[in-house]
């Protein structure tokens, strides 16, 4: 196998054509007054920030009742929502964000308005990263697979294969098709900018990276999720030794490439901000609408920790929100700290990859104020190493799934849950699963046929009456096992190196920050040059 354009194409409209599929079906809230859904809030958000002056947009006033819907995302999803409300005003139709009286819209013309929205935002942002990203998984597994001897030939088709199947593995992954074209939310702007921060930090491309991760967070907070991993990867990196010079000399140029790094972030910041930094309560007020502490430690059911514990513990009952903050501060830090320290001392790109996936599951299980849809952000990295690791991987697409269902079944996307499942785990089992055991592919259909269990259960099964929540909280305890056991996995395959499909062996493939040659050895000393990658 090559890599094939037309190929990557194929793939590509594919999964354009899916989404729109499942667009054709139900979503969050649908003739469900008077608050419908998600789809509703990010209809309000294109009427309120068209019509209102920014000032107004993350205060309660006459023509913006924060109770309805209130903006509660940063400002780049503002500025989002304004070119939407421009759209929808000025060129198609200005009732649908007619201020006050498009309140509840859900018209044919509207849903085909905002489902096209949907689909645009992963036409412009999220497929071309993850086709970048592919690329770049490519090239760098091609010269890997180089360095193990094997011949060009052989090199280029396993390394083609691996980037396809991460493609694939991308473009067809239930939860991101499922929750923004059919519950309805706009994800893949914030996960699309985050994957090409991911690309320019593996190509070298630092500041460029530090620059879009920030619109990342600009555009949905929870891309914070993220955050640690990039600031110690890149401190790292900065720091790596960089050809034969004095120590002092190093440690100034590594001290600039980090003061720069953190100017851009900072410009970044800023300039996303701008028209409200220069006011001190609009700020706030931004941040206060950002991070709602009184929102409690969860939402829903959501397959976390505190969830799970909350069920004997009633933590929600027994404490106030400012010690959950904290203890939930405390113990996400202590599950992402490893990962992240090993990525700052080892800056390789297989590091970057894990500690990804590792913090992003550290904040969903033990963070504050998680619902469900936020798995999509551990769902993203753990998709990008699917090569590396295809049982783990596909057990973890399918649950992270399974956990949505409840949430989907009452959005009408029942049918569309089976369909989108079925093809990605096919997907899966033909990338991944002829590196597999046997018995490894034993357990992925033994973990998938326990939660499609749980699916039916729910549908079927009248719960009790004294416990309505029943079945919901069986497929969050079902989520739970297996994220926490995802994370205890990865983070020792990060520590310890090694892998559960033949992908490659455990090392520092394709690093960011080192690869030392013996000749720059000798030349450098212990400062020696690092060739990259």
């Amino acid at each position: 196998m090559v890599w094939s354009w037309w190929l990557v194409a194929a793939v590509v409209a594919a999964g354009v054509c899916l989404r729109a599929l499942v667009g054709l079906g139900g979503h969050s809230g649908f003739g469900n007054p008077p608050m419908h859904g998600d789809f509703e809030a990010q209809r309000h958000w294109m009427e309120i920030t068209y019509h209102t002056p920014v000032k107004e947009w993350y205060f309660n006033t006459t023509n913006n009742d924060l109770q309805y819907w209130g903006l509660d995302y940063p400002p780049l999803t503002a500025y989002h929502s304004w070119v939407c409300g421009w759209l929808a005003h000025n060129v198609l139709n200005p009732t649908w964000v007619a201020l006050h009286a498009s309140r509840g819209a859900e018209s044919g013309e509207v849903r085909l308005f905002m489902r096209s929205m949907a689909l645009l935002a992963d036409v412009l942002v999220f497929l071309p990263a993850a086709v970048a990203y592919a690329k770049v998984a490519f090239v760098q597994r091609q010269s890997e697979q180089k360095r193990r001897s094997a011949g060009l030939a052989v090199a280029t088709a396993t390394a083609a294969g691996d980037a396809m199947g991460v493609l694939a593995a991308l473009v067809f992954n239930p939860c991101f098709v499922l929750i923004d074209h059919g519950h309805f939310q706009f994800n893949a702007i914030s996960l699309g900018l985050a994957l090409w921060a991911v690309v320019c930090v593996r190509t070298g491309r630092h500041l460029l990276g530090s620059a879009l991760f920030v619109l990342s967070i600009c555009y949905k907070q929870m891309s914070l999720y993220y955050a640690p991993v990039f600031f110690f990867n890149l401190l790292g990196s900065s720091f790596q030794a960089q050809g034969r010079q004095g120590w002092l000399t190093w440690f100034f140029s590594s001290c600039c490439r980090v003061a720069l790094i953190g100017f851009v972030v900072v410009a970044s910041f800023a300039i996303c901000f701008l028209p409200f930094i220069f006011d001190w309560t609009q700020f706030s007020q931004v941040l206060h609408r950002m991070f709602p502490l009184a929102r409690g430690l969860f939402e829903d059911k959501v397959a976390n920790a505190w969830c799970i514990a909350d069920v004997v513990l009633k933590f929600r009952r027994n404490f106030d929100n400012t010690t959950l903050a904290r203890c939930s501060l405390v113990a996400t830090v202590t599950a992402f700290l490893p990962s992240c320290v090993h990525t700052c001392f080892r800056p390789t790109q297989r590091n970057f990859s894990l500690a990804l996936v590792n913090c992003s599951l550290s904040f969903f299980l033990f963070s504050f104020q998680v619902h469900e849809k936020s798995i999509l952000l551990a769902a993203l990295p753990i998709a990008l190493v699917a090569h590396r690791f295809p049982a783990v991987a596909t057990a973890f697409m399918a649950t992270a799934t399974i956990t949505l269902f409840p949430l989907l079944h009452k959005d009408g996307q029942s049918l569309q849950f089976v369909s989108c499942l079925g093809v990605a785990l096919s997907i899966h089992a033909l990338a991944f699963f002829h590196r597999l055991s046997a018995i490894k592919i034993a357990a992925v259909l033994v973990s998938v046929v326990v939660g499609a269990g749980l699916c039916v259960v729910y549908v079927v099964v009248p719960p009790p009456a004294r416990l309505p929540d029943l079945w919901s909280l069986a497929i969050a305890a079902y989520g739970f096992v297996h994220f926490a056991l995802a994370l205890l996995y990865f983070t020792a395959a990060q520590l310890f190196g090694h892998e559960d499909g033949g992908g490659g062996g455990g090392g520092d493939d394709g690093s960011v920050g080192a690869q030392v040659t013996k000749k720059q050895k000798k030349k450098g000393g212990k400062h020696a040059k690092i060739k990259a990658q």
